[in-house]
Parts: structure tokens; sequence; C-alpha cells
């Protein structure tokens, strides 16, 4: 029960995080196969791995460092007090909520050497970490399972769809 409690009050915290790390880190991911030419792969995992890793933490510390500004302005305006504590485990919860779901498009191009499968794979596993972010949102939310699943998995397909896309527009 308090683990559901400690849940439901970041909620905010992790499905923003969690979704930003999704696209952000797989937009990485798509760029470079929708750069790849057909016949030739230009771009190898390690490169991937070096800009979705580079992406993962740098774009992760951002989010969290500007939860906790943004978290601290509103405390200091509206003179609440623990605005420092709050900030700070707001900030923590968008963070590692980042790392752990932005990490799952980045799986395959960890432990699968096949370029090939890996670009297939980490669409499959983008698919399924908005799933699960989407249900997260559902169980806590109470809202509609459509509206909290589909909500997070279109808008998040649609942010994945626009990175391969643009990333076509590099192919040598």
């Amino acid at each position: 029960m308090r683990s559901n409690l400690l849940l439901s009050k970041y909620l905010g915290q992790i499905v923003y995080g969690g979704s930003d790390g999704i696209i952000t880190t797989f937009a990485v991911v798509a760029g470079f196969a929708g750069a790849q030419n057909e016949s030739i792969q230009m771009y190898p995992m390690a490169v991937v791995l070096l800009f979705g890793f580079a992406n993962l933490f740098a774009d992760a510390t951002s989010m969290g460092i500007g939860n906790f500004l943004s978290v601290r302005s509103e405390s200091s305006l509206i003179k609440k007090n623990g605005g420092y504590n709050k900030a700070f485990f707001t900030s923590i919860a968008t963070f590692l909520a980042f790392i752990v779901f932005g990490l799952i498009p980045l799986a395959p191009y960890i432990f699968i050497q096949n370029f090939n499968t890996t670009f297939k794979l980490s669409v499959f596993f983008t698919f399924l970490a908005l799933l699960i972010i989407g249900l997260f949102r559902w169980k806590v939310t109470k809202e509609g399972i459509l509206r909290s699943v589909g909500e997070v998995v279109l808008l998040g397909g649609a942010s994945a769809t626009v990175a391969y896309f643009v990333g076509t527009f590099f192919r040598i």
C-alpha cells in the first residue's frame, strides 16, 4: 500500500521522465536507422550507443535539474514549506524514470550484435516501454485504459516516427 502511495505521489515525474526518456533515446536510434543506406551500414553500433548514452545521461540530468528548479521556483512563489525536500525528491524521480525507461530502446544495441535486427527490436522495446508507462498511468489515475495507454503510445509513437523520418534526410 505504501509503495502504491509513493508511486502515485510521483506519477507525474515518472510518466514525464519515463516517456521522455523512451522517446528521446529512441529518437537517437531512429535517426541513425533512418539515415542508414539500405545497402551500406554507415553507422556502427558503437556510434549509436555513444550518442544514445550521451543523450540518455545528459537529458536525464537536464530534466532532473529542470524539475528541481521548477519545483523550487513554484515553492518559493507560493511560499510553501519544505520546498527543497519536495524539489529534491521529484527531481530524483524524474532523473531515475528517464534513465530506467530511456535504457529500454538502447537495450538491443547493448546486447545484440546484428544491426539489421537491433532497430526492429528497438522499435518493439520502445512500444513495450510506452505501453508500460501507459499502464502505470492507468493503474494510478484510474482513467480509462484506452485514454491512459492510448495517449502515451500514440504520442510517443508519433514522436518516434518523426525522428526516423528526419534521419532519412541524411542518407548518403
